[in-house]
């Protein structure tokens, strides 16, 4: 194809000889036309592969720069934007050092008021989360759960959202049905990983927006088949990350966290009570000061 030709003239010739290739491709990025500017990405992630990771590593900063800018043209954020849909199949695996920074301007690109640059940076978080969710689990992690918590609606719901495509990355990964699995059961993966996995989604299924609400039940249901059953195996992390939300600095992490312990006695009062108040009193007694708080 053309893009793939631009990353052959790039790995054949000398930079100097490129002449005035890469800035023209840049400013197609900036350009007016929705086609020319997708062209120009994904010409432009193949010219950078070919040249290396250094020329990456240099040109990163800037790209980041333009793509978070809230007072740039839509065409420019559109544009930088649009590299992510490319780069990360074209680098590979030396997208890694990258992975964390990129997908946390991707999840907080969405609180942009412009629509078509919202979908252009959820396009990008998804092909990041299909193409390292399985290898990379921990790094994209980190990004989604401070993504789920924020204090717009919209970046939680796409957190929540690429946050399913992760879980659902991992399941193929081990060969386990993605749409009726009990995942705390899931003996194949991590312990650990589960219990904070379904403990996040848990809680944030007490958003009090319902578009989030909504879009957490669905991911729920697909991966817990169970809720008493998964519940009682969960409680103690479940509590754990309560209790730490509710002594948050985070406000939104403290309201989601309050309303989910509500929903928690509510619901289950009887049976976990008995369960509840031990692990309130060993937090009590061994907590740092702000969680015994």
């Amino acid at each position: 194809t053309v893009t793939k030709a631009f990353g052959t003239l790039a790995n054949g010739l000398p930079e100097e000889m490129l002449g005035d290739v890469m800035p023209w491709m840049f400013e197609m990025l900036r350009c007016s036309g929705s086609v020319e500017r997708s062209g120009a990405a994904h010409g432009l992630s193949e010219m950078l592969m070919a040249m290396g990771t250094e020329r990456i590593e240099m040109l990163l900063p800037d790209i980041l720069a333009n793509a978070s800018n809230r007072d740039a043209a839509v065409e420019v954020k559109e544009g930088y934007l649009g590299l992510f849909v490319y780069l990360p199949v074209a680098m590979g695996n030396a997208f890694e050092p990258y992975l964390e920074e990129v997908l946390s301007a991707l999840v907080t690109a969405q609180s942009d008021e412009v629509g078509s640059v919202r979908d252009t940076a959820l396009k990008a978080a998804q092909v990041v989360t299909k193409q390292f969710g399985a290898s990379h689990t921990s790094m994209l992690l980190t990004p989604l759960d401070e993504g789920i918590f924020d204090i717009d609606w919209r970046i939680r719901h796409a957190a929540v959202q690429l946050m399913g495509q992760l879980i659902e990355q991992i399941l193929r990964a081990h060969r386990l049905p993605t749409q009726s699995a009990e995942l705390m059961f899931c003996e194949q993966l991590p312990r650990d990983w589960r219990c904070h996995v379904l403990s996040s989604l848990y809680i944030v299924r007490s958003d009090e927006n319902h578009v989030v609400k909504q879009c957490c039940a669905q991911v729920w249901k697909a991966v817990v088949q169970n809720t008493p059953r998964t519940l009682k195996e969960l409680l103690p992390a479940l509590m754990e990350r309560l209790i730490s939300s509710l002594a948050s600095t985070n406000r939104e992490k403290q309201r989601v966290a309050a309303r989910c312990v509500g929903d928690l006695v509510g619901k289950l009062g009887e049976r976990v009570m008995p369960e509840l108040m031990p692990i309130f009193m060993n937090t009590l007694s061994t907590g740092d000061a702000h969680v015994r708080e």
